[in-house]
Parts: C-alpha cells; sequence; structure tokens
C-alpha cells in the first residue's frame, strides 16, 4: 500500500549528521483506516520522526518502548484514541557525538504521522518537534530526527533534543 509520504531512506548532515536505512515492513499501528486516505487529491501533511535505540553505544531500547510514548503523546495533542501512526525499524547510522568523527550503528526506527486531525502545518509541526522532545527525553537520545511533509515532499528538517 501506498501513503502520501515518504518513508524511505533519508540522510541529513551537520554536526549531527547521519542516516536511517528502513528494513522489514511499514506497519500500522492503531485503528484508523489510514489506506482511505491514498487516493485523496488534497494536500496531505506528515511527520517523520527516526530515532535510534542506544544509549550511547549500549543497545537499550526496542521499537515495543517506542510505540506507546507515541500512542500517549499523540493522544494528548489530538484527543483520539483511535489515532494511527506507521512504524518500521531499521539501521540508524550517525556520528557518536556532536563533533566526533566515529560513526555508530544502532537498531532503530521511523515513526510517521499522517495528519488526519486537520491542523495547520504550524500546528502539525510543533506537534511534531513536541513529540520529538518527548522521545528523546524518554529513551534517552541526544537527538530525534524530525521531517515534515507535503505530500511525501520533506518541506523541513529538525535536530531535535530532549
Amino acid at each position: 500500500m501506498h501513503f502520501p509520504c515518504d518513508a524511505g531512506r533519508k540522510q541529513w548532515g551537520g554536526p549531527w549528521g547521519g542516516m536511517f536505512v528502513p528494513s522489514g515492513a511499514l506497519d500500522v499501528i492503531g485503528s484508523t483506516d489510514l489506506g482511505a486516505i491514498v487516493d485523496t487529491f488534497e494536500e496531505t501533511i506528515s511527520g517523520r520522526l527516526i530515532v535510534g535505540f542506544n544509549v550511547g553505544l549500549t543497545p537499550r531500547w526496542t521499537i515495543n518502548d517506542l510505540i506507546p510514548i507515541v500512542r500517549e503523546v499523540r493522544m494528548q495533542q489530538v484527543a483520539d484514541p483511535s489515532a494511527s501512526f506507521l512504524l518500521q525499524q531499521g539501521l540508524y547510522r550517525h556520528k557518536k557525538g556532536k563533533y566526533a568523527g566515529e560513526v555508530v550503528d544502532e537498531n532503530g526506527a521511523q515513526v510517521i504521522i499522517i495528519d488526519l486531525s486537520g491542523a495547520t502545518i504550524r500546528e502539525f509541526e510543533a506537534q511534531m518537534v513536541q513529540l520529538g522532545e518527548i522521545v528523546a527525553a524518554r529513551l534517552q537520545q541526544e537527538t530525534v530526527i524530525v521531517d515534515i511533509q507535503v505530500n511525501g515532499i520533506v518541506k523541513k528538517t529538525h535536530v531535535v533534543k530532549p
């Protein structure tokens, strides 16, 4: 199934540069029928969060730790218990620290949220940055990458810290 978002490989630069290579299935988490919006001709806003599961160099978290955080925050943001999102595991490769030259490979995931609430792009972007901050804090991450997309085209990439 095709969704109106970019769920492919992602690379970003800067002092926090890195890349995410998705692997496996793109799963729908929740009960909303995201497939119903596939053929829409309207502008579709989505957010993609990329997070690693190590704390420092030590593997610590799994995709199962990420799901309840996303559900809880989205419920607070849009008050919709059926709020669904897309989830996919993959390889998160990044520099060890802000200015370190060493590269770290770790398990990670991407979470893609398609806005079904009717938020403006600014409101939705604020929600995604807040979600990224909370995920970073709870999973003890230095950063979480947050893309804001319109019809699958990345409009802005944030490097979010807790």
